[in-house]
């Protein structure tokens, strides 16, 4: 998450916030599964990120195009 703000200038906070009032979906990708788990609440995955330097992935799919992960 501190890759954002370092790069952006703008909190990891700020960015998903705004990309979920576009109606944005977040899912976070399981590194054992291969399968993207969604992010149901912005809260629970900053208090349970651990470091901010922690590296990972986030998927961000417009709403329209979830059905991607089906395949």
């Amino acid at each position: 998450m501190e890759m954002v703000q370092r790069v952006s200038d703008v909190s990891a906070v700020d960015f998903l916030e705004w990309m979920e009032g576009m109606n944005y979906k977040i899912f976070l990708p399981d590194r054992n599964t291969c399968q993207s788990v969604p992010v149901d609440s912005l809260a629970t995955l900053f208090a349970e990120w651990g470091s901010l330097g922690r590296i990972e992935g986030l998927l961000l799919l417009p709403p329209e195009k979830t059905f991607l992960l089906d395949s």
